[in-house]
């Protein structure tokens, strides 16, 4: 139970992260599998164990486990991206554009 972090901007340098010590189970229908989903824009992905019930949160920056969720079934987790708060960020960003070119205006 364990998840390759490959930094392909380093020579593809590999950190491995361990989340559970259970022994490996498969009891996937067709082999092996586990779902990785990004929280975008996030330094964290999370990943299932295709034998328990269990949802890990993993900081791929640090390759560190960071959070482990229990009694949730797989099936019921959704992954989504706040856009109010994106559009928001992107608001202040360009607030802070028009601030900065009237500060540089104001002093020439």
């Amino acid at each position: 139970h364990k998840v390759a972090i490959v930094d392909f901007t380093n020579d593809f340098e590999m950190k491995h992260v361990t989340f559970s010590e259970k022994a490996f189970e498969n009891t996937a229908p067709h082999g092996r599998y586990r779902s990785v989903e990004w929280a975008v824009g996030t330094d964290y992905v999370w990943t299932n164990d295709s034998s328990e019930d269990e949802h890990y949160v993993i900081d791929v920056v640090n390759a560190k486990l960071v959070k482990t969720i229990t009694g949730i079934a797989r099936s019921t987790l959704v992954s989504v991206q706040n856009w109010d708060m994106v559009r928001e960020s992107a608001q202040q960003d360009d607030m802070m554009v028009e601030v900065r070119a009237m500060q540089k205006q104001a002093t020439e």
